[in-house]
């Protein structure tokens, strides 16, 4: 009888045993964790489940320091899943037991693994672990649903539950995050001024507020270049910079860095390309990690527009072969991987007209190089285009008449570049969608952007007078134009204007409106494809007859009297400098001193090709490794997390 006792007495204490998260590994592990000492928490994790891989906190703390230390979802929502199913084999109701037991634990575990789940696009199972949260814990999570049910496509569903919860006082402390969730279900809907609306009254709402993340600002900043107020947008992202978070997955200076772009502010652009890295590198790891694709994809845009297209290049043939989750952005999977393979075209492109221009001055030894690889940058564009074409076609919420609108949930988001989708579709499938949009009620604004669309349409099919008509109505021959914060569109009308110029005959027109091209935005000459029409003039120097002689080949310059002059000297270092038809000193060049004549000749094409059609902007390597992101520097300096 007393050994019976004994072992029952055993037995009681053996049960009464505090659960795995009262150990004190576990504890130090969660403390590293909030302390963002993840190699020490994953180090306590691992050494708990090496005793025991069915600890349910040790799994837990594991999934932590996957999610926020790594930035790996699918690895968290694992180990949360393995810890679900564990603390509920171990306690029938362990929402029950209370604060410090396994119902704390177990409160929190819900919540990121819901958080998880739904970075992994599951979205019914992390709705359902809201339904379990709101069961047993306070305050309610329903607000939580409308962005998941968004991205489910269940917009009606997601608005309706929203403005039910926007009227219910037990709701108050979620108003935020139901406004922000109101204005991403407008905006997906292409209702963009309640969209505007939404996120301006929580912007407006937090701007006495402190500690206020920077996703009220942020958004209704977004909203606003969307609805075409570039003032108010550009005031509101840079009041967002004022509010780092290294929590929130907004990060105003890719705002910042597409207005800059769009109004032909380069060297502010680029400035805002390094401070979005150094923002993004200063977040937490699981949202710097969902944030790479978007900071990538701008920063290729605005190396493109700064004629570093080259070096955009790598960075956009990342994105297309291995997109990242979108779990952060409201916007369909399909239009931003749309968006990333029409910019790719557009880079690719680019890297044609490049590779033409080597070609010209090229030897007989470099030729085939060459020729192979403008074979396959075409190979690749004719790729990127037939992806484009199934993404955009595939879309029932709008197709291609929706790519061709400048902003909305399913428009490319980039105007600048917009007018090049005949490249993708035919320049038939463009007239005939630009057309009937203009025929139908446009949101006030849209028709200048599709007219550029449809003028560049119908320059490629070889309407020129059509054309014409079109890209100055754009331009502003009727009201509205497209506004003056949109200089590199304008200035891209400008350039087609041109073409059509030189096409008709009319010289001195179209060399008074490159020479201004020239002096504002000779990116615009190559994206363009134009040849300048230029009086080639080697003043001395055998080094300077055989540039010359090369640059006649060149796809940018058609020999021409009556428009720009191009004097060339010397032998083996040759220099030169461009001149508008009144004179005008438009560029001087200089190539490397070489050993031969041929050298010094090549050498100087190479010059004059880089410098005379992209900005006069000179990045080193150093430069370019903060605006590409591998530089980390900015990682413990710019942005510090709140304590």
């Amino acid at each position: 009888m007393k050994r019976f006792l004994i072992c029952l007495l055993l037995g009681s204490s053996a049960l009464a045993a505090p659960g795995p998260e009262f150990e004190a590994r576990y504890r130090e592990g969660i403390q590293a964790a909030n302390d963002w000492r993840y190699a020490r928490a994953r180090h306590l994790a691992d050494e708990l489940l090496r005793e025991n891989r069915d600890n349910y906190a040790a799994n837990y703390l594991l999934g932590r320091v996957y999610l926020q230390g790594d930035g790996s979802a699918p690895r968290a929502a694992y180990c949360f899943g393995r810890a679900h199913e564990l603390i509920e084999k171990a306690y029938a109701h362990p929402e029950e037991l209370g604060a410090g037991k396994p119902g704390e634990l177990f409160y929190v575990l819900l919540q990121d693994e819901a958080s998880a789940l739904s970075q992994v696009g599951r979205y019914t199972e992390a709705l359902g672990l809201i339904d379990k949260l709101d069961a047993h814990f306070q305050p309610p999570r329903q607000a939580t649903k409308g962005f998941w049910l968004l991205k489910m496509g269940r917009a009606d569903e997601a608005r309706a539950l929203m403005l039910k919860l926007l009227k219910d006082p037990a709701y108050a402390h979620a108003r935020n995050e139901i406004l922000n969730n109101l204005g991403a279900i407008e905006s997906e809907t292409d209702h963009l001024e309640q969209s505007y609306g939404y996120f301006k009254q929580l912007a407006d709402s937090e701007s006495s507020n402190p500690t206020a993340e920077p996703v009220a600002w942020h958004n209704a900043a977004l909203l606003a270049r969307l609805c075409g107020r570039f003032e108010e947008s550009e005031k509101l992202a840079l009041e967002a910079t004022r509010h780092f978070d290294q929590w929130s997955y907004s990060n105003p200076y890719v705002i910042l860095a597409e207005l800059y772009v769009q109004g032909n502010r380069l060297p502010e652009a680029l400035d805002a390309c390094k401070t979005m890295q150094a923002w993004r590198l200063s977040q937490n790891a699981s949202i710097s990690q969902h944030a790479r694709a978007e900071c990538s994809l701008t920063a290729a845009l605005v190396l493109m527009h700064a004629g570093y297209d080259r070096e955009a290049l790598p960075m956009l043939e990342e994105l297309v072969d291995h997109p990242d989750r979108d779990a952060a952005s409201s916007s369909k999977a399909t239009v931003l991987e749309a968006q990333n393979w029409f910019l790719y075209e557009c880079c690719l492109q680019l890297a044609r007209e490049r590779t033409r221009e080597q070609l010209s001055c090229a030897t007989w030894s470099e030729s085939p190089a060459l020729w192979w690889r403008d074979l396959q940058l075409g190979r690749a564009a004719a790729r990127a285009r037939s992806r484009l074409v199934t993404l955009v076609s595939s879309d029932s919420d709008g197709g291609v008449d929706a790519f061709l609108q400048p902003y909305g949930p399913r428009a490319l988001g980039h105007p600048e570049l917009g007018s090049q989708a005949w490249r993708c579709f035919g320049t038939g499938a463009v007239v005939e969608s630009a057309r009937r949009l203009l025929g139908q009620a446009l949101r006030p604004g849209r028709a200048p952007y599709l007219q550029a669309s449809l003028g560049e349409a119908l320059l490629r099919w070889g309407n020129l007078a059509a054309a014409r008509s079109c890209l100055t109505l754009a331009l502003g021959g009727s009201t509205p134009a497209l506004p003056e914060r949109e200089v590199a569109l304008r200035n891209r009308c400008q350039a087609l204007l041109a073409s059509i110029e030189l096409a008709s005959g009319e010289q001195t027109e179209a060399v008074a409106r490159l020479q201004r091209l020239l002096e504002s935005d000779s990116a615009q000459i190559r994206a363009c494809g134009l040849a300048l029409p230029t009086d080639i003039v080697a003043e001395s120097g055998s080094g300077a007859s055989e540039a010359a002689a090369a640059l006649a080949r060149s796809p940018r310059l058609q020999r021409a009297t009556g428009g720009f002059r191009l004097q060339l000297r010397g032998d083996l270092q040759v220099s030169g400098e461009l001149l508008g038809p009144d004179g005008t000193r438009l560029g001087q060049f200089s190539g490397e001193k070489a050993g031969t004549s041929s050298e010094a000749a090549r050498s100087f094409c190479d010059v004059f090709h880089q410098n005379a059609f992209a900005p006069v902007l000179d990045l080193n390597q150093s430069d370019m490794r903060s605006i590409d992101g591998s530089n980390e520097v900015a990682r413990s300096t710019a942005f510090q997390p709140r304590p």
